[in-house]
Parts: C-alpha cells; sequence; structure tokens
C-alpha cells in the first residue's frame, strides 16, 4: 500500500500504531492550524476586551464631566453672596476688557466669568433685579459681583448688600 515512505510511530486510543509519514504530516498541519486558529480567536477576544473596557471607561469619564458641568452651571445659576456698585468716579476709565466705563451702563465686574457673559442679579431685599454683562474684573474676595450705578439704582441697591446671580448666556 505505501511503499518508499517514512512510517510513524502514533499512541491512539488502541495502543501504538504506525502511520505513513504522509498522514502524520496532514495532521500536524491540522494541529497547527488549530492552534493558530485557537491562538486568534484568543487574541481577538483579548483586543475586543480592551476596546469595550476602553469604552466604557470614556464613557463614564464623559458621564463624570458631564455630571460636573452640569452641576457647576447649575451651581453657578444660583449663586447668593453680597453685591456692590461703582460709579462715576471710574467714569471714562478704561474696564479690564478695554472698552469705557459707563456708569449709567447695565454692565458688572466679576472674579471669573468671562467678559460678555449675561448674568441676572436680584436684590434679595426687595425682589428687583437687572440683567448686566460682564466687562470688568473684580479685586475684593468678599464680594461677589460690583455693579455699575446704574444697574444698582436699578435694583435700588444702595450699600453692600445680599444678592442672588443666576448666569444666563456665556
Amino acid at each position: 500500500m505505501y511503499t518508499d515512505q517514512e512510517f510513524y510511530f502514533c499512541q491512539s486510543a488502541n495502543g501504538w500504531r504506525v502511520v505513513p509519514a504522509v498522514i502524520t504530516m496532514s495532521l500536524m498541519k491540522k494541529q497547527r492550524l488549530h492552534h493558530l486558529l485557537l491562538l486568534i480567536t484568543i487574541a481577538s477576544s483579548i483586543c475586543s476586551y480592551l476596546a469595550i473596557a476602553k469604552a466604557e471607561t470614556q464613557a463614564e469619564a464623559t458621564a463624570t464631566t458631564t455630571t460636573t458641568v452640569a452641576a457647576k452651571a447649575k451651581a453657578e445659576q444660583a449663586i447668593r453672596g453680597l453685591a456692590t456698585w461703582y460709579g462715576s468716579e471710574f467714569s471714562g476709565s478704561r474696564t479690564a476688557n478695554g472698552e469705557m466705563f459707563n456708569p449709567n451702563g447695565l454692565t458688572a465686574a466679576h472674579h471669573s466669568l468671562p467678559f460678555g457673559t449675561q448674568v441676572r442679579v436680584t436684590n434679595v431685599k426687595n425682589g428687583r433685579s437687572v440683567v448686566v454683562r460682564i466687562n470688568d474684573r473684580l479685586g475684593d474676595p468678599g464680594v461677589i459681583i460690583d455693579l455699575s450705578m446704574g444697574a444698582a439704582k436699578s435694583i435700588g441697591l444702595l450699600e453692600t448688600s445680599p444678592i442672588t446671580m443666576e448666569v444666563l448666556r456665556r
């Protein structure tokens, strides 16, 4: 049946057998292919796991960032604190954003809000409110906003007073 071929001894369920090299080689190739496919499957599973883990981490980070930004924005929308005002003694001088200060304008100074931000300021004592635009920086750490004279007059703020401040637009 098999002539001029090499033979190998192979162990089977029934004991040792003599098997032609051709059959042995084809079995070895099948085993190698099986092992290769197994390695590819394992590598693919690991890559899928890593991709899912990365996506979950990014989703958690995004959710945390979104929650933090939303909480910060909400916290900034209704801040309570003290307000002061400044007036004609600064008339004609430049504000921090470079424009000329108008004491009768509806503007304000704030520690950190971007210039141009619209803010509603409500006098806690009488409930009157005004919308102002941030155009200057504030130096007093005990005060959350410094209103122009015109804005202060419109809500009846005559001295340092408690207010609520809501960020409307940045």
